[in-house]
């Protein structure tokens, strides 16, 4: 008994022995496992970050690279592989200090009670937040301002110490506003990861600027834009000026390097980017030396957004040398005739009292406007009798030295002696209804590339269907059936020109669409007022 018991000591000696030996190998091996999930978890964003005080403030996560933080004073992202060290050095980074002096004035204030201070501020930023959104003039602050202040100086405290003149005005937009919506825009790109760039030249007397639009689809409301529903949750597409840029040269090469500089201010990622937006001239899409083509060497997968407003444009010029006369000029020149001269005016007036006729301002037709054509072509439709008349009734002496003014005359008398040329009119009116409904989808601020293959190929099918049945309005079939019984030859012009019209303007319309037919074809999928949604 005694053996067997001092046997079985042993044996649990042993065991406790061995356990004491593995216990230590297990720890190791499980304190070795929690510090290599340590090291492996090194230089990943946590959100424990953003609750520190130290770091509230300005930290943001970067959407889809988790080894990447944002900096929502300076806009600029930066890599945290030190980790928490990291933050640090950004801290104590100069550009970090700098920035952190005006980002917590640009932040909106949020308490619920306010001293006198605060109240005054409040309103003078409503103020001028609301002047530069309707576009006053920094003038016109001021004097509003000083108007407020006598207005309510009995009654308010707050406004009889509003105090936004013009130097304030603009130092609050500038140095507030701008850095404030700027960021917020700059957030949201972050978030909605790709987008798209458009710009174009402006002239501002003798500068010349280059403002840079993007336009990316987010989750955050927005008031302006296009609302769609993807996996049951809204989503909107917003549109938002990032910056201008004063430059005088506009090669293709000046302009790609301002649009990479723009980049690199905000870090956003070049390969992110989707489509860039232009019109269309060769500077900015040519086949060989381009914005577009320096772009797509960086970008194998960019979209070329040709401004289509722009082609439809352009196509109705180009088409209208098919006519027989031009009618653009016609309409420039009676406008410039009566513009500048009153007493014309008032025996226009007669002509109108004498037909008993309201007399209505003829509108002027811009050639760079894209939908002032068809206004001034159906306001002329419309006074077509009391000025006919006018014109017919103007008497020119053989005596009189040749002038612009008598070489116009004989022109609109010309114009307006046989029916031909209304029947002209009566056309362009009946064709551009359809071209003007388009223009107008095509500008709307909720436009995408998903609704441009619809509203295209509506226009090109309504426009075929005119040639196919050979009709183009009641008023200039008449006038076509009347004239083919006095003179059929000149019927038949008319009838071949008007054909010729159309086809130009389609086969224009084509070269610009027919190279990414098929990709707008695919998009249409998403367009929720296509047939073909979602098939």
């Amino acid at each position: 008994m005694d053996d067997k018991s001092d046997d079985s000591c042993i044996s649990m000696t042993v065991s406790v022995e061995e356990q004491e030996s593995i216990q230590p190998t297990t720890s190791i091996r499980s304190t070795t496992i929690s510090n290599s999930k340590k090291r492996e978890k090194k230089g990943v964003f946590k959100k424990d970050w953003t609750l520190h005080k130290e770091f509230s403030s300005w930290l943001q996560a970067v959407k889809n690279d988790c080894k990447q933080a944002r900096c929502k004073a300076c806009l600029r992202t930066f890599s945290i592989r030190e980790g928490k060290s990291a933050l640090r050095k950004h801290i104590n980074s100069e550009i970090h200090k700098t920035h952190m002096k005006t980002f917590g004035n640009n932040i909106l204030i949020t308490h619920t009670s306010f001293g006198e201070v605060q109240k005054v501020s409040a309103m003078e930023g409503t103020f001028v937040y609301h002047g530069v959104k309707h576009g006053h003039s920094y003038i016109s602050q001021q004097c509003t301002t000083n108007l407020i202040k006598d207005l309510f100086a009995s009654c308010s405290n707050t406004a009889k110490n509003l105090a936004c003149a013009r130097t304030k005005s603009r130092a609050v937009v500038c140095n507030v506003l701008a850095p404030y919506f700027t960021s917020k825009l700059i957030d949201e790109i972050i978030q909605s990861r790709f987008y798209s760039i458009s710009f174009d030249a402006s002239n501002k007397g003798n500068i010349k600027t280059y403002p840079f639009a993007v336009q990316y689809f987010t989750d955050i409301g927005v008031k302006r834009g296009k609302e769609i529903f993807h996996n049951s949750k809204l989503i909107f597409f917003h549109i938002g000026i990032l910056q201008f840029v004063d430059d005088p040269h506009e090669s293709a090469n000046d302009i790609y390097n301002n649009i990479i500089k723009v980049m690199e201010n905000y870090q956003l990622n070049i390969r992110n980017l989707t489509s860039i937006g232009a019109d269309n001239a060769n500077v900015n899409f040519g086949e060989h030396h381009s914005v577009f083509k320096l772009f797509k060497d960086l970008c194998p997968c960019l979209v070329k957004g040709n401004c289509f407003a722009h082609v439809l444009h352009n196509g109705v010029k180009h088409a209208h040398d098919d006519l027989l006369i031009d009618i653009e000029s016609i309409l420039c020149k009676i406008y410039s005739f009566f513009s500048n001269s009153a007493k014309r005016v008032e025996e226009l007036k007669s002509y109108y009292d004498f037909v008993q006729v309201e007399y209505r301002v003829l509108l002027e037709h811009i050639t760079i406007r894209w939908l002032s054509l068809l206004p001034s072509i159906q306001r002329l439709i419309e006074n077509y009798d009391p000025i006919k008349n006018y014109f017919l009734n103007q008497q020119i002496s053989s005596r009189t030295k040749p002038n612009r003014t008598t070489e116009n005359l004989l022109l609109f008398k010309s114009f307006f002696e046989d029916d031909f040329r209304l029947c002209i009119l009566l056309f362009l009116e009946n064709m551009l209804v359809d071209v003007q409904r388009a223009e107008l989808k095509l500008q709307r601020v909720s436009t995408t590339a998903v609704d441009l293959f619809g509203i295209i190929t509506n226009l090109i099918k309504k426009l075929e269907q005119r040639l196919n049945d050979k009709y183009f309005g009641n008023k200039t079939q008449l006038i076509l059936n009347h004239l083919k019984q006095f003179d059929e030859e000149k019927s038949k012009q008319l009838l071949e020109s008007f054909q010729s019209f159309i086809e130009s303007f389609i086969e224009y319309i084509n070269s610009y669409f027919d190279h990414d037919r098929e990709f707008f074809r695919r998009l249409s999928a998403f367009d929720c007022e296509s047939n073909d949604f979602l098939k």
